[in-house]
């Protein structure tokens, strides 16, 4: 289910009834200028992406630095969305703002 809100109605208009989420995907969404910060797997996960070891075609990096755009893409067209933990967020970091216009209406939910 894909829609819009609405905010000058105050409602979630459906666009895209059967929407499904693509089971692979060639884009991989992170902010890579923080890779210095992160743990060592994570880096050498990026690198898996971005050099395959095997024939596999690299991924495409794409980072707007919106998480509702870098997420809305991800959600069409398939890969990877990352905010990882780094060494001063030892938690990670999204915004209350961010997850709330990420958020999709369920079934039953108004």
């Amino acid at each position: 289910m894909e829609g819009t809100t609405a905010l000058s109605v105050g409602e979630f208009i459906l666009t895209n009834r059967n929407m499904k989420i693509p089971r692979k995907g060639n884009i991989y969404s992170v902010n890579e200028g923080y890779a210095s910060k992160w743990s060592k797997g994570i880096q050498e996960y990026v690198h898996s992406r971005k050099f395959p070891p095997d024939d596999r075609e690299p991924m495409n990096s794409r980072y707007v630095g919106s998480m509702v755009s870098d997420v809305h893409r991800t959600l069409l067209y398939g890969g990877i969305f990352m905010y990882p933990a780094t060494k001063d967020k030892p938690k990670g970091k999204v915004n209350l703002s961010e997850l709330f216009s990420s958020s999709i209406p369920g079934p039953g939910r108004k």
